[in-house]
C-alpha cells in the first residue's frame, strides 16, 4: 500500500492506495495517523477510493484511528 499526505483547506488528506491489510500497510497507517496528531493536526480525511481491498485489521486501524482523533478533540472521515 501507498499513502501519501496532503493538506486541503487545514485538513489533512490522506491518499491510500492498495491493499489496507495487517502488517506494513496497518502499521504505516497508524504511524502516519500518530505523527499528525502529535504535531497538532485535528482534522483528517482518509481517501479510500483507490483501496483495493481491506481486511479486519485495517477496518480497526481505521477504528483505532478515528478513536484517536475524537479523544483529542478532532475528527476523521472516511472518503
Amino acid at each position: 500500500m501507498s499513502l501519501k499526505t496532503r493538506e486541503s483547506g487545514g485538513v489533512r488528506i490522506l491518499d491510500l492506495k492498495g491493499k489496507l491489510v495487517l502488517g506494513e500497510a496497518v502499521e504505516s497507517l497508524e504511524k502516519t495517523v500518530k505523527e499528525l496528531l502529535d504535531d497538532g493536526h485535528n482534522r483528517l480525511v482518509i481517501n479510500l477510493k483507490s483501496v483495493d481491498y481491506v481486511d479486519s485489521a485495517g477496518i480497526g486501524e481505521l477504528v483505532a484511528s478515528k478513536k484517536r482523533f475524537v479523544e483529542k478533540k478532532g475528527d476523521v472521515k472516511l472518503l
